[in-house]
């Protein structure tokens, strides 16, 4: 049977806007925020532009389109904000770890409201033998 994880995060980057200014006008608290020139993690990359991302649910049985609905739909009340930030980019953030290719699907409602949004939709993909999970 084939195994599945999936990740979803919606993404709001800007070159001059602080997380905290992003805050203070969505006035919803992201789940990670990051400044330009922090180091990214363990890693060696420098980040290129403030960040304020937004998780999908952490509920393993759901599936990539569902997990990016339900984050839609939470995010419902602030859409109209999110849009009028001025961020530089809002983007759709999807890995999906798979031990075969998956079927990736989108409902018309999240492309309806990343349209709304103008944002992009990011999928890494990585595909690997059954026993990743552990």
């Amino acid at each position: 049977m084939p195994q599945i994880k999936t990740l979803v995060s919606l993404r709001l980057t800007s070159e001059t806007k602080s997380p905290e200014q992003i805050f203070a006008e969505l006035g919803v608290p992201a789940q990670k925020t990051w400044r330009k020139g922090e180091r990214r993690g363990k890693t060696s990359i420098l980040e290129r532009n403030n960040g304020y991302e937004f998780t999908g649910p952490a509920d393993e049985s759901m599936s990539l389109e569902e997990r990016a609905g339900a984050l839609m739909d939470r995010l419902g009340p602030i859409i109209e904000a999110i849009r009028r930030s001025g961020c530089d980019n809002v983007e759709l953030a999807c890995v999906v770890y798979a031990s075969t290719v998956p079927a990736i699907n989108f409902p018309p409602s999240v492309i309806d409201t990343l349209s709304r949004l103008g944002a992009s939709i990011d999928v890494d993909l990585y595909v690997a033998e059954a026993n990743w999970m552990g």
